[in-house]
């Protein structure tokens, strides 16, 4: 079954979210990038969290206007709540440390459903 997607986060002026809706047949991935933009303290990213919401989508040929509209009207079958966290070079998480502190997105509360991966 066909899903669709939206990302939000509750800093848009600090990060570019590519894509940030779409479209997933069965089965199908997408890998989704987060980009930060200017000058941003390192501890100020922890606050930052990011929502997905997932939608089934009845229809096989749905426009992007099509999806925003089906985004806003519909109910969610599934958000996703990610939070911040900064991480060392080496992935793992770790206190924010001068320099260039790494950063990654992780899951802060298991999903709502399992049925929309």
């Amino acid at each position: 079954r066909k899903v669709g997607f939206k990302i939000k986060t509750t800093s848009p002026e600090k990060y570019r979210v590519r894509p940030s809706s779409g479209i997933l047949n069965k089965g199908q991935n997408v890998s989704v990038e987060l980009h930060l933009t200017g000058q941003n303290a390192p501890m100020t990213l922890v606050r930052d969290k990011f929502l997905v919401t997932v939608i089934y989508l009845d229809d096989q040929d749905v426009s992007n206007a099509r999806l925003q509209d089906l985004l806003k009207s519909t109910k969610p079958e599934a958000q996703y709540r990610l939070r911040c966290q900064l991480a060392s070079e080496q992935g793992s998480i770790a206190s924010p440390q001068p320099g260039r502190p790494g950063f990654s997105a992780s899951p802060a509360l298991p999903p709502a459903d399992d049925t929309a991966k």
